[in-house]
């Protein structure tokens, strides 16, 4: 017997199953605002990452694991190290050439993109926790007790500094723009902050006193004045004058803060526990929180422009933005609309971009999601307090496969608490 179906009926059906699954998990979904996961294929965390451009990366984590992407993150394939215990960190100079440091002392090398490692004798078995290079010899890399290490013949051979004070240096950076030789390590020890500076490409390294009563994790410096660091219970300081002196920048969050980029003296990111993502674009006069769809912690960002960024933390959390971390969404008109709407996107059937317009009577709270035929969520554009008005907002499909897609708005009330409006909308990707 042939059966015939009614596409309409179908389609009313799936609308009706999916505003059923919103409305009883609206409140658990977990939004991606400019942030989507990729797939590791991974469970160990990651605790580094790092790229060489926009489709070149690498990240490390604990249990030796070594990944490496030739497509910006869509694939991640696991490379063999050949190395015993975590790893902590991983730089690479150019797209053949890179580092990794661990346990035990471990110091790793390539040469051909990380098909094959090969052991560098570090003669320390001091954990490591960073690396970096200014060049393709000269490097540097920090660990336990206060530990630096700097080589000039690319790893072969390193000097090594070590102090018998407590505390432990996590992270080491020299700014790309003026003299390679000035560089910063911060760290901790007993809840004190340690920032040390050299000026002689790491012959000599001074304490800088600072009354920051914190472990530090993260230091970027995007000039030879300017930087910052970041650490725990939400710390985040900044310095204008080569690290001499630093102030306190309000981050909002208590939460430990792991990681730090800047790609300019305004524009930079911090990650950080429970999936924790700041944005700053005035030089940390204001930070604002992402939504970055998880609640894993985050240990490393690393931005390859101002748009296209990535971030690595625990259980093998690979997260990627090819805007800034930022969703693009604007009121369009200053009327006030007098009824809730949600109307069709346009253009519709698209590739890869297309636009979706609601209306809001009154300040609301607005989540705004995309999720795809088996009822899915696949992004989330919108969530947050809006005024009263009429909105747009984009939503790029090039990382997603042609096919049905629905949209849906769920407006509650300023305080996220009573539902006054909920609908779905079908649209078509075709590439």
């Amino acid at each position: 017997m042939v059966r015939t179906f009614d596409e309409n009926k179908i389609m009313k059906a799936l609308k009706n199953i999916l505003i059923v699954l919103i409305l009883l998990n609206s409140k658990y979904l977990l939004a991606q605002s400019g942030w989507y996961t990729q797939n590791s294929g991974m469970n160990n965390d990651l605790n580094s990452i790092y790229f060489t451009c926009l489709n070149v990366g690498w990240a490390v984590g604990d249990n030796n694991t070594v990944l490496h992407t030739a497509d910006g993150g869509a694939n991640w394939v696991e490379q063999n190290a050949g190395a015993t215990g975590d790893l902590h960190s991983v730089f690479f100079i150019d797209l053949n050439t890179g580092w990794i440091v661990g346990e035990g002392g471990t110091v790793k090398k390539t040469t051909n993109s990380g098909v094959n490692w090969f052991a560098l004798t570090s003669g320390v078995t001091f954990d490591l926790y960073s690396v970096m290079f200014t060049d393709i010899n000269r490097g540097y890399i920090v660990g336990d007790s206060r530990l630096r290490m700097r080589t000039t013949d690319g790893g072969n051979n390193w000097e090594v500094q070590v102090q018998t004070m407590p505390g432990t240096l996590y992270s080491v950076f020299f700014p790309y723009s003026g003299t390679s030789f000035t560089g910063y390590a911060v760290g901790g020890g007993m809840q004190l902050s340690i920032i040390l500076k050299t000026i002689n490409a790491g012959a000599n390294w001074t304490l800088i006193p600072c009354a920051i009563n914190k472990n530090l994790y993260g230091v970027s410096f995007p000039d030879m004045h300017q930087g910052w660091a970041v650490g725990d219970t939400g710390t985040i300081i900044k310095s204008t004058n080569g690290g001499l002196n630093w102030a306190f920048q309000n981050s909002g969050t208590n939460s430990k803060l792991s990681s730090v980029d800047f790609k300019n003296t305004n524009e930079g990111w911090v990650v950080g526990d429970g999936g924790k993502i700041l944005q700053t674009t005035d030089g940390g006069l204001t930070w604002k929180l992402q939504v970055s769809s998880i609640t894993n912690n985050l240990n490393s960002v690393f931005f390859a422009t101002t748009l296209y960024g990535w971030a690595a933390g625990s259980y093998g959390t690979i997260l990627h933005t090819t805007t800034g971390g930022v969703t693009s969404f604007k009121k369009v008109n200053t009327e006030i609309p007098t009824e809730y709407l949600l109307k069709q996107n346009y253009p519709n059937p698209f590739n890869p971009t297309t636009t979706i317009i609601f209306d809001i009577p009154k300040a609301s709270n607005v989540k705004l999601t995309i999720y795809d035929i088996l009822g899915k969520e696949v992004a989330v554009l919108v969530n947050e307090n809006l005024n009263a008005g009429s909105y747009t907002v984009d939503w790029d499909g090039t990382h997603n496969v042609s096919g049905v897609y629905f949209y849906s708005i769920v407006v509650k009330d300023s305080y996220g608490e009573t539902e006054n409006f909920v609908a779905v909308k079908k649209m078509l990707l075709l590439k």
